[in-house]
């Protein structure tokens, strides 16, 4: 049975941040199994900076819980963007946006063991 592995990536401003980064450097990476996510991301738009404040952040993905819940965004039902690319030179409506876009991209890897270590 295949593991699902998720990815969210957090584009502020346009730039990519790294959190808890490491010096770390992969070598021989040519010769590595690897995973390619160049591709259709689902995308959510944060105009009002609130993804990672409040009672339900944007990355959690969070599902209803019955009828009554109220869910504000979901990746489900998110349109796309591909990258690697600019999201002001793929969508019209988004040329002039400047703010927060949460992007993520889920894919299947085989073998999630706990003793390895797997770079993004």
């Amino acid at each position: 049975m295949r593991k699902k592995a998720g990815l969210f990536l957090l584009a502020l401003l346009g730039v990519w941040c790294t959190i808890n980064s490491r010096n770390i450097v992969i070598s021989n990476s040519e010769s590595r199994n690897y995973t390619d996510l160049d591709g259709k991301w689902k995308y959510i738009i944060d105009a009002y900076e609130t993804g990672q404040i409040g009672f339900m952040s944007i990355y959690e993905n969070s599902k209803p819980k019955d009828k009554t819940d109220r869910v504000e965004y979901s990746f489900d039902r998110a349109q796309t963007l591909w990258v690697p690319g600019s999201w002001n030179a793929h969508k019209p409506e988004l040329y002039y946006y400047e703010g927060t876009i949460w992007y993520r991209k889920t894919f299947d890897n085989d073998d999630l063991s706990a003793g390895k270590r797997y770079f993004v």
